[in-house]
């Protein structure tokens, strides 16, 4: 008798728990492809305004992409302005304004784990300088740290290397 009531309570739990176990997948999902999105949104617009830098010259703010209240953020902000700062510079003393550019970061993977993310995305630009009749190509590496701060997600690092950011290695 105690079998009975046993399968017969398994037989009413077990769609419950099923149907429940679908619904918790599907929200879950639902809220990844969201944050996913958002989070691809940020990171494309954060990579376009280096690009709007490098067609106007001047420094575009960076400012909201980034988390002020959070040192390594801040630090993180503080570098990116650095480096951007010399890349229009560089190209002011030579007249090299892009006169027009393609954007098309590759995102490799990305991470969620509550309101955190960890993105590998290539920074893939093709762009054309004002005064020359060629196309260039450039494709970065970066390794992204977010936060979800609200219903948006702010770059805490944004780890990459290239001429700038890494010394010359010099061979003998």
């Amino acid at each position: 008798m105690k079998k009975l009531k046993f399968i017969i309570v398994l037989a009413l739990v077990m769609p419950a728990v099923v149907i429940l176990a679908m619904l918790g997948n599907n929200t879950l999902g639902q809220a990844n492809v969201a944050d996913e999105a958002a989070i691809k949104s940020t990171i494309t617009k954060y990579f376009a305004s280096k690009y709007e830098s490098l067609s106007t010259l001047t420094e575009v703010s960076i400012d909201n992409f980034f988390l002020r209240e959070d040192p390594v953020s801040a630090k993180s902000a503080q570098f990116e302005k650095d480096v951007r700062r010399i890349l229009v510079e560089w190209r002011k003393l030579r007249d090299l304004p892009i006169e027009k550019f393609s954007l098309k970061p590759n995102f490799e993977e990305i991470k969620i784990s509550g309101n955190n993310a960890k993105v590998r995305v290539f920074d893939t630009c093709i762009y054309q300088y004002k005064n020359l009749p060629f196309e260039t190509t450039e494709s970065t590496l970066h390794e992204i740290t977010l936060r979800k701060v609200g219903s948006s997600w702010k770059i805490i690092n944004d780890f990459y290397e290239d001429s700038i950011t890494q010394p010359e290695s010099v061979t003998g």
